[in-house]
């Protein structure tokens, strides 16, 4: 060790100085230095008095450092952030103030980047980029300054011992903002191999596989991909798809008077419509009790399709339920199952209808929708027009011949007969497939199973019929595949046919329009013209497809009287007529009407029907309504209804009453509703 003795050193500058010496003399300055640091963060000022927020010092004040001097007592002071804040009740002149200081000002702002550069949904904004903390514009092959882009693109490969090496693709990009000054755009693009269908177990769905673009201006709208068609306004024509097309808007408007708007759209249906009742006395029961689940199924009786995520509604006795586990209902789309929470008490007398699209892809289906609205000064008049129609020139689920082709075309609409053979012959055997052999006749045959390659021909395909109607019934074998045994006509539930869903079509045209007379009173007037083929492939029974319905009526959308100023009174008088071959596209009716009327719904019969409704109210607590309707549906219903209400408040204590009374006289039936 070498020990240093400063008494002796004799200093020589700068090249006498040795390694040692400088050593030292650097620490004892360092030393002085943070010392002299430690004392000069103290600092003292008079202030003038004063009861006003101030700002003591440009630099950060030490918590708990800050006093008063002087005066010695009688001032209080209070430190927030930066800001100062006096309080005494002799008010001095001066104060005298002492406290400590950071180094550095703490309460400045510190960052990476500045968040300028992220737009209101925290993505960074790349038309940004930043050199030497400066920003700069981003030079882009075209440059979109008012669009917002965002999304992602991954690749994977998934490998098994089972299956080939294959790569698995997902696009998801998200643009908005403006093209143009006047056209703006909203688009959505994602390209999946595996479909995504969410689960129908929260009340909002989510619907992530929606791809659509959507281009905007001030008098026109265009959006292209998965659209939703629904009806304007129309009394006859209602409808709601889920569809992939292209559908535009025009809006033109002159002034407060004059103002158009003029619709078209063109899809493929992804789904169709159908509608399915549960309870007491109908096909498919309700079991007391049981929650769940209970199926759905098409309307020729398909026992496995899929429905259209968030397409469905339910309504259990007249009542819209809600979708949620912490609400009334849960439903697997892909079994198209339904299941009813606690919240609802199900029992054999209740009563569920439930509306839904499902998946069906028998044929390609075109949707074609146009509508035009006018109004003109006290005038209005519109114009709708809707067509679902399946190509029989295209099946997807099966290859129809031109035999069989033929044969549906000799049935016209008796699609409960549209079966083909299900009997196709082999060229060579096979033991991976469920063969058979003919034991009957050419003309008369009958099949069973074989496993002799001299005699096992025949490929059949089977369909379950009612009970009775077939002549096959399932074995009970250890073959890896369902095998069918003869039994016999009328003794067995299964036939060798296919039942072929016969191409559909369906079109609805309506014109209208309305008055005003005055201020609170309106006159209008409705025709449809409608178009149901059932199967496209014959033109027997086409004498039905075409039926018309009109309706006119009356309203008055509020009148008041000098007495009672803050009671309204309002209602209306209409009176409707439908052809017995009048088809609509979709229920117009309230769940509950036919039920109401004790009217069988499959009847098809010519239908009048007369409404008025009358109001008197002041808000929905101080209401009196009341409702009578007539109607005449040949030898199904003949007679009316009257329903009333009256709602009083007498301050916290709230009255409510409701009457129903029907009656409904034919030839064959005699009902009487009462409901108080």
């Amino acid at each position: 060790m070498q020990v240093i003795h400063l008494s002796q050193t004799s200093f020589e500058y700068p090249g006498g100085m040795n390694y040692q010496y400088r050593i030292l003399l650097l620490y004892f300055f360092l030393l002085s230095t943070s010392a002299f640091s430690q004392i000069d963060n103290k600092r003292c000022k008079w202030v003038k008095f004063t009861s006003d927020p101030f700002v003591l010092d440009s630099t950060a004040i030490f918590p708990g450092s800050l006093r008063v001097v002087y005066p010695a007592t009688g001032t209080i002071i209070s430190l927030e952030g930066e800001v100062v804040k006096l309080k005494s009740d002799n008010a001095p002149d001066s104060v005298f103030l002492c406290y400590q200081i950071f180094p550095f000002n703490i309460t400045k702002p510190a960052f990476k980047r500045d968040r300028k550069t992220y737009d209101s949904g925290s993505y960074y904004r790349e038309d940004f980029t930043y050199k030497y903390g400066v920003p700069q514009t981003k030079e882009e092959l075209f440059s979109s300054p008012g669009l917002n882009k965002s999304g992602n693109i991954s690749r994977g490969i998934s490998f098994g011992n089972n299956q080939s090496v294959f790569v698995n693709s997902v696009l998801n990009l998200q643009l908005e903002g403006k093209l143009s000054e006047d056209v703006s755009i909203t688009a959505v693009i994602s390209d999946q191999n595996i479909p995504f269908q969410p689960d129908g177990n929260t009340q909002q769905i989510q619907e992530f596989d929606k791809v659509y673009v959507q281009l905007q201006s001030k008098n026109a709208s265009l959006i292209a991909g998965d659209v939703v068609m629904k009806n304007k306004n129309s009394n006859f024509l209602r409808y709601y798809r889920n569809v992939q097309g292209v559908q535009g808007d025009y809006f033109y408007k002159k002034d407060s008077t004059i103002s158009s708007v003029t619709s078209v759209g063109a899809a493929l249906s992804k789904g169709k419509f159908s509608s399915m009742q549960f309870g007491y006395g109908m096909p498919n029961e309700l079991l007391e009790g049981v929650q769940g689940p209970y199926r759905l199924r098409g309307p020729n009786g398909e026992r496995f399709i899929v429905i259209m995520a968030n397409s469905e509604r339910i309504y259990l006795d007249g009542k819209l339920l809600t979708r949620g586990f912490d609400f009334d209902y849960i439903i697997d789309y892909n079994q198209a199952e339904i299941t009813f929470t606690n919240n609802i008490l199900i029992t054999k007398f209740s009563r569920i209808r439930v509306d839904f699209e499902y998946s069906d892809r028998n044929y390609s289906r075109s949707i074609i929708n146009a509508s035009h609205h006018q109004t003109y000064k006290k005038a209005d008049v519109y114009f709708n027009f809707y067509q679902e129609k399946d190509n029989p020139q295209k099946p997807i689920n099966y290859e129809l011949s031109n035999q069989d082709k033929y044969f549906l075309s000799l049935i016209g609409d008796s699609i409960n007969k549209s079966f083909i053979p299900g009997v196709d012959t082999v060229s060579e055997f096979s033991t991976t497939k469920v063969l058979y052999k003919n034991i009957g006749t050419q003309a008369n045959p009958i099949y069973a199973y074989s496993t002799n390659p001299d005699s096992a021909k025949f490929q059949l395909s089977f369909t379950q019929v009612a009970f009775g109607a077939g002549s096959y019934v399932q074995d009970i074998n250890t073959v890896n595949g369902r095998v069918y045994k003869y039994v016999g006509p009328g003794n067995g539930s299964y036939l060798p046919v296919l039942l072929v869903v016969t191409p559909k079509m369906k079109n609805m045209a309506t014109i209208g329009g309305g008055y005003a007379l005055t201020k609170t009173d309106y006159v209008f007037a409705e025709i449809g013209f409608s178009k149901s083929d059932l199967n496209l492939y014959s033109e027997l029974d086409s004498e039905d497809d075409k039926g018309k319905a009109y309706k006119i009526g009356y309203i008055n959308k509020g009148r008041t009287f000098s007495g009672l100023p803050s009671y309204k009174l309002s209602g209306s008088i209409d009176y409707e007529y439908d052809e017995q071959d009048f088809a609509f596209i979709d229920r117009v009716r309230s769940t509950d009407f036919d039920r109401d009327w004790n009217a069988n719904s499959d009847l098809k019969s010519s239908d009048h029907i007369f409404n008025t409704f009358w109001s008197f109210a002041k808000d929905p607590a101080n209401a009196f309504t009341y409702k009578f309707s007539r109607r005449d549906r040949g030898n199904d219903v003949n007679g009316s209804q009257h329903a009333a209400s009256a709602n009083k408040s007498f301050g916290k204590l709230q009255l409510m009453s409701n009457v129903f009374y029907m009656n409904n006289n034919t030839a064959s039936k005699e009902a009487n509703w009462k409901k108080i």
